[in-house]
C-alpha cells in the first residue's frame, strides 16, 4: 500500500535531524547525486545530457536535423525533454563508443573542481562525534566529498570505489565513509546502461546492512539508475527505520516515486543542496573552517623545505651531488622567499 508523500521544509528537516541525533544509536546516510556538485562546477545529469551530449551526438550522427528535440525523440525511446537525465546511459554509450573515451570525458568534467560551501558543511556533518551522519552513498564520479574531508576537517575518509573494498563497509564504523556506487572518475566509472544495471554484488550486500537501522536522505539525485532502484526494492520492509527523505527542487518521478510512496518518504521542498547545508550548519552549530589548518599546511611545507635547504648547503664541496643540488635550491630561492612572505601575511591576519 502506498501513501502520498508528506511535504516538509528543509529548515524543518534540519531541526528534526538535530533532535533525533541526540539519541546515541541514531544514524543517517546521505545519498547524494549530481545536483549537489553543480555549485562546485560540475553540471548535473540533465544539463549534461540535454545541453552538452545530445547536441554533440546530433552534430556527429545527424547534422541535417535542425530540431534537436525531434531528433532525440526518434533516436531514443521514451525521451522526455523535461527529463533528459533519464537517457543518460543510452546517450553516453552512443556518443562515446570506446570505454577510454567515456573515461576521458568524465575525467575532464571533474578536473579542477573544488568543493564549495555545501560539501564543506557535509564533511563537517560526517565528522560529528558518534558517527550519526558519517556515511555518504553517491552515484557521482567526482572526489568532492573526500576532498572536502581532507581540506576542511582533520578526518581521513574511507572511500569505497571498487568491489574489492566492499568488506570495509560496516555499519559499526564511525569514521567518515564514502561509497561511490558507480565507481570513480579515475578508475573505469560505470556509465552505460549495461554497466549501471546492477551494483556489484558484495557492495550491494554491505549497503543493505548499513541501511537496515538508519535513515536515508536523498539530495540532488534524479532517481534514474536501475541498479539503485534494484537495491532499494530489495531492502527488507523493516529497513530504513529512521525514514526516507527526498530533498529536491523537483518532485520525484518514475519508478523511484513509487518506491518513495511505498516507504512513506518525506518530500523536502525547495531542496537546494547548499541551502540545506546552511540550515544544518546552523542547527548543529558547525564552525567555519579554521584557517589555522591551511596555514599549518604551508608552515609544514616551509619547515621541511628549510631543513632540506640547510642540509644541502652544509654538503661539502667534495660531495658529487653538492653542485647540482645547490643549483636546484637557487632556482627556487625567489619563490621560496615569496612563500615565506605569504605565510607571514596569513599569520598576521590570523592574529
Amino acid at each position: 500500500m502506498t501513501r502520498p508523500l508528506i511535504s516538509k521544509s528543509a529548515e524543518e528537516l534540519a531541526r528534526r535531524l538535530r533532535v533525533v541525533s541526540r539519541q546515541q544509536d541514531a544514524r543517517y546516510a546521505f545519498f547524494i547525486g549530481a545536483g549537489c556538485s553543480v555549485s562546485s562546477g560540475i553540471p548535473d545529469s540533465a544539463t549534461l545530457v540535454g545541453k552538452n551530449w545530445l547536441p554533440r551526438l546530433r552534430d556527429i550522427s545527424a547534422p541535417h536535423y535542425k530540431n534537436a528535440e525531434e531528433w532525440a525523440a526518434q533516436r531514443f525511446k521514451g525521451y522526455d525533454p523535461a527529463n533528459p537525465a533519464a537517457i543518460y546511459g543510452a546517450v553516453i554509450e552512443e556518443l562515446f563508443l570506446q570505454p577510454e573515451e567515456r573515461q576521458r570525458e568524465i575525467e575532464s568534467l571533474c578536473e579542477g573542481c573544488f568543493p564549495g560551501f555545501g560539501y564543506a558543511t557535509l564533511a563537517q556533518m560526517m565528522t560529528i562525534e558518534g558517527g550519526h551522519f558519517n556515511v555518504v552513498l553517491t552515484t557521482n564520479f567526482d572526489d568532492l566529498v573526500p576532498d572536502a574531508l581532507y581540506l576542511y576537517t582533520d578526518e581521513r575518509p574511507l572511500v569505497i570505489h571498487h568491489e574489492s573494498l566492499a568488506g570495509y563497509i560496516r555499519p559499526t564504523r564511525t569514521r567518515p565513509m564514502v561509497v561511490k556506487l558507480h565507481g570513480d572518475n579515475h578508475l573505469s566509472p560505470y556509465n552505460t546502461i549495461e554497466e549501471t544495471q546492477r551494483l556489484k554484488g558484495e557492495i550491494e550486500n554491505q549497503i543493505r546492512t548499513i541501511l537496515y537501522n538508519c535513515g536515508l536522505i536523498f539530495v540532488g539525485y534524479g532517481g534514474n539508475d536501475k541498479s539503485i532502484l534494484t537495491l532499494l526494492d530489495e531492502l527488507p520492509d523493516k529497513a530504513l527505520q529512521l525514514g526516507v527523505y527526498w530533498v529536491s527542487n523537483t518532485e520525484p518521478r518514475g519508478e523511484i516515486r513509487s518506491w518513495l510512496e511505498k516507504r512513506g518518504a518525506v518530500l523536502i521542498e525547495q531542496g537546494d543542496f547548499d541551502r540545506l547545508m546552511l540550515y544544518l550548519k546552523r542547527e548543529f552549530d558547525l564552525p567555519f573552517p579554521n584557517e589555522k589548518r591551511f596555514m599549518d599546511v604551508f608552515a609544514n611545507y616551509s619547515k621541511t623545505y628549510a631543513r632540506l635547504s640547510a642540509e644541502v648547503k652544509a654538503l661539502p664541496d667534495s660531495d658529487p651531488d653538492a653542485l647540482a643540488l645547490r643549483e636546484a635550491l637557487d632556482h627556487y630561492e625567489d619563490d621560496y622567499q615569496q612563500l615565506l612572505t605569504r605565510l607571514s601575511a596569513m599569520n598576521s591576519l590570523a592574529d
